[in-house]
């Protein structure tokens, strides 16, 4: 073969190979935009998760219910009627630095009529009842100066006010009790009297913790808020007491032992003088006291760094993160749209209907709850949280922070979705009547409500024998969450309903945010956390109203009580476990202290329905977080409604409430007083009856609680379980049951058969994550300044 030859044939192969490289190029190219056109067309085809028709309508309402909060249009109809012509005789003027001496509004919230006639409304078609409020007026102008409560009504139009009148509680009320407001947070603490401080204690201030209260630049002190302690509640004056911090991230780490006892004139309430101060844990009877013990040499000085490096939590950045850990977290989709429904202030899910609101006095709370059409509760509602405080510290030993005393509902802050509530979340507003402002205050984003899968079965069985039937039963457990989160000075509390698919209501409280420490002077009261600070001891107690109407308002309430007995013969002794019924007759039996040597039971019921087999249709109290309040009845901190975690009481209009927002000061004598509700010893027996629940939880603080303590572990709950109410599990009834069986039990090998109510294969939908960013457009909708509407 001439050479020529093979350079033609080199040149051939050459040009195949390099034409089935371009083919082979081709191929992959064709093949690509085929996958990319039919993943587009895929895409398109693909609906958006959750693109069904939901039926959510959360604007106010032309016509609110009558559990409906005050809408914006009330409120601004009963703000032209305080300030009108009609009700002069209150002499009102607007909130502001010179109105402590005046009369001037505090907040208000809608006054819930007689239950009675709440349903013969609802549930008879009767005539609604008039929509009125409650408001409360501060009479600084009185002599001596009062709190005053009054009836306004009809919304939205009021034409009348009175003054609320009820069964043994005072009205007026008495000025050194009242709930702490904003125009007294700038009689107390405003630039007059810090300036004055500054101007006094400069050389202290400044030698002690390298900080001052103004002009201070970058090393800023700040005084907060203390409960009182018993101990220096002596009069019937005013007095509130406040503590320094370093005015910085994460506040109450980095206390400094200064602390400032401020008393007001007895006559005159817009003045306001220092009573006390508490410096080096040594008390002062004034500034001048301090300062020339100070400067005489004669006092222990204190010597405090201003911190150099704030707590934080951001990552360390110790350790590279993985690839792994690098990925977002899981989300919750909804494939289908939303399955309940949202009507204003009214909820449709699966058998479950309920009304919900947040008042701005207590917080969140439910009425009207359906379970299968019928009324399960009138009322399931947050009454009071307290923190117990115990420290070396003279000036708040034991002290006690009754939160309702700066309004519970007020601190629902702004939720943020994909951290405080899933992205599929419906978030609602809430707006309130506020003290320094003539516009309705809107609160964005302060409840949300969804639908969550736990991760856990609510129910499920395998039966792997074929001998057993050779089947799987189970079911996710979705349930429906109604959330509030509120932010009360250090402390977050996130409140949930949870409606549980086999009729279970779950009520549940978790405490978290950041420690409230104290200088470090001993170790008694808790561990120290760093160089000068000791996490304190504390008990957080929560107390809950909770109306049940099983089968209507003729009830019983009854133990199963869980005891021992020795059974078997002679020879063979064993014992066994049985329970007997404990009917409760009386208010005074129902006080129930939990004792683990007594287990027990607790049913409500209606003594005429039964179910075949003559059990009583009833439903369950069951208390997952028993605290008990080791205080005795007679301190001036104890709380009546924490003496026993279960009190049961005959429903009364004028019993509306276990507290009250004066319950911070009023300990000697409660405008509140709880222990009358039981006091009659009324009886129970086919009663419309009434459970105040108390749930709560000891914390002593470590260091993992910096900065912020976790949720895991810090959890109080109680639930509603319906107790031979029902034939069978309602759950049944719901499409999320999965069920595998064989087709024939005798022969595996002829498969399965999978029962579920899934979206067929191949239908699928795509999740658009929420963009944090959009809320950036409105700053204050997204954090909400504290200082235009709360104390705290």
């Amino acid at each position: 073969m001439g050479e020529k030859h093979r350079r033609q044939i080199g040149q051939w192969r050459c040009v195949t190979v390099t034409l089935l490289l371009v083919c082979s190029v081709l191929v992959i190219a064709i093949m690509a935009v085929a996958i990319i056109k039919n993943r587009y067309l895929d895409e398109r085809s693909a609906r958006l998760c959750g693109d069904e028709d939901s039926v959510i309508d959360i604007s106010e309402p032309e016509y609110p219910s009558v559990f409906h909060d005050l809408t914006s249009t009330e409120i601004r109809g009963l703000r032209r009627y305080l300030y009108s012509e009609a009700a002069k005789d209150l002499r009102l003027v607007k909130a502001n630095l010179t109105s402590m001496g005046k009369s001037f509004i505090y907040t208000a919230d809608i006054h819930l009529t007689d239950k009675i006639k709440v349903l013969f409304h609802t549930e008879m078609g009767g005539e609604r009842p008039p929509r009125e409020a409650k408001v409360i007026i501060f009479r600084g102008d009185a002599r001596p100066p009062t709190v005053e409560e009054y009836i306004v009504g009809p919304l939205p139009a009021p034409s009348y006010h009175r003054l609320l009148k009820v069964e043994n509680r005072p009205n007026p009320i008495p000025n050194a009790v009242k709930p702490y407001s904003l125009t007294e947070l700038d009689a107390t603490i405003g630039v007059k009297h810090l300036e004055k401080l500054d101007s006094d204690l400069a050389e202290i201030l400044l030698e002690s913790y390298d900080a001052s209260f103004t002009n201070c630049k970058k090393k800023c002190l700040t005084l907060k808020f203390v409960p009182l302690s018993a101990e220096m509640d002596e009069s019937q004056s005013r007095r509130l007491l406040f503590q320094a911090f370093y005015d910085i991230k994460h506040y109450s780490l980095y206390p400094v032992d200064l602390m400032v006892l401020f008393k007001s004139n007895e006559t005159d309430a817009s003045v306001y003088y220092i009573d006390r101060l508490f410096y080096g844990n040594q008390e002062f009877k004034s500034v001048d006291d301090l300062q020339d013990k100070y400067i005489e040499g004669s006092i222990k000085k204190s010597s405090i760094s201003y911190p150099s490096l704030t707590a934080s939590s951001k990552p360390s950045g110790d350790k590279p993160l993985t690839k792994e850990a690098r990925r977002r977290h899981p989300r919750l989709v909804e494939p289908d749209g939303k399955r309940y429904k949202i009507s204003h202030r009214k909820v449709d899910y699966m058998q479950w209907q309920f009304d919900f609101r947040l008042s701005p006095f207590t917080g969140p709370a439910l009425f009207d709850i359906h379970l299968k059409k019928e009324r399960h509760a009138y009322e399931v509602s947050l009454q009071e949280i307290a923190a117990f405080y115990y420290a070396s510290n003279e000036g708040a030993k034991t002290s006690a922070f009754i939160h309702g005393s700066v309004l519970l509902g007020t601190h629902a802050k702004p939720l943020i979705p994909g951290a405080d509530c899933p992205e599929t979340a419906t978030f609602i507003n809430s707006t309130f009547m506020v003290e320094k402002s003539d516009d309705p205050f809107v609160a964005h984003r302060s409840m949300c409500i969804f639908e969550q899968y736990t991760g856990t079965p609510l129910r499920r069985h395998m039966a792997y024998a074929t001998a057993e039937g050779g089947f799987y039963e189970g079911m996710a457990d979705s349930s429906l969450v109604v959330r509030t989160i509120l932010s009360i000075a250090n402390n977050d509390y996130i409140i949930d309903y949870i409606f549980h698919q086999n009729g279970i209501l779950e009520t549940k409280v978790t405490s978290t945010g950041f420690l409230h420490g104290s200088y470090h002077h001993n170790n008694r009261f808790g561990h120290r956390l760093r160089d000068d600070l000791v996490g304190n001891l504390n008990h957080r107690l929560f107390n809950f109203k909770v109306d049940l109407d099983v089968f209507g308002t003729s009830n019983r309430y009854q133990t199963l009580d869980i005891l021992s007995k020795k059974a078997g013969s002679k020879k063979n002794k064993f014992t066994q476990q049985v329970y007997r019924y404990d009917l409760k007759q009386t208010e005074s039996e129902s006080g129930y202290i939990y004792n683990y040597d007594r287990p027990k039971y607790h049913l409500f019921y209606n003594n005429k329905m039964k179910d075949k087999f003559f059990n009583p249709r009833a439903m369950r109290l069951y208390i997952q977080s028993m605290s008990n309040l080791r205080l005795p009845d007679d301190d001036k901190t104890s709380l009546p409604w924490a003496q026993h975690q279960i009190t049961v009481t005959q429903y009364k209009p004028t019993e509306e409430f276990s507290s009250s927002p004066y319950a911070q000061f009023d300990g000697e004598n409660p405008v509140v007083n709880f222990t009358q509700y039981s006091a009659d010893n009324e009886n129970l027996i086919d009663k419309d009856l009434v459970i105040w629940i108390t749930v709560g939880m000891y914390h002593i603080p470590h260091t993992e609680d910096i900065p912020l303590t976790s949720t895991v572990d810090k959890q109080s709950t109680f639930y509603i379980i319906p107790f031979n109410y029902f034939p069978r599990d309602p759950s049944v009834d719901s499409q999320d049951g999965i069920r595998v069986q064989y087709n024939n039990s005798q022969n595996p090998a002829d498969g399965v058969l999978i029962e579920s109510h899934e979206e067929l294969p191949g239908h699928r939908c795509i999740t658009t994550p929420f963009n944090l960013t959009a809320l950036t457009d409105n700053p204050d909708g997204l954090l909400q300044s504290k200082t235009k509407w709360s104390v705290l």
